[in-house]
């Protein structure tokens, strides 16, 4: 995560072997915390709710951890979801608000590739 104007996501490939590697950088409209997401073979999904970071209040350490976040849920949660190998194509799409802390790692399914067992695991940071 890049904090500032603007603020992006930052994507990287993390190969079993070898340096990680950044895959390039989604635009979000405001600060938020990000903490999990979803990479399947094909596609990462994140789901960016709007626990926003008030980050004047972090940069002077005025105030307790939580007390450093704003939940918005009028803003709703943004779904991201991301081709790895195109990362142009990706879609985006607002739902009601709802926060997330982990999320499961996807399942094969009776031979359909949707795992995570590939060599090169990929980051959302």
């Amino acid at each position: 995560m890049s904090y500032g104007k603007p603020t992006s996501l930052t994507l990287f490939a993390l190969p079993g072997h070898g340096l990680a590697r950044i895959l390039g950088q989604i635009p979000l409209s405001c600060p938020v915390l990000r903490h999990d997401f979803i990479a399947t073979d094909k596609h990462l999904v994140l789901f960016v709710s709007r626990v926003r970071v008030v980050v004047w209040r972090i940069m002077m350490g005025l105030r307790s951890f939580p007390d450093n976040f704003k939940w918005s849920p009028s803003d709703g949660t943004e779904v991201i979801m991301v081709p790895i190998n195109t990362l142009d194509r990706r879609i985006r799409f607002r739902t009601d608000a709802f926060c997330q802390s982990h999320l499961p790692a996807p399942l094969k399914i009776r031979g359909r590739s949707s795992s995570t067992t590939s060599a090169t695991r990929t980051a959302a940071c």
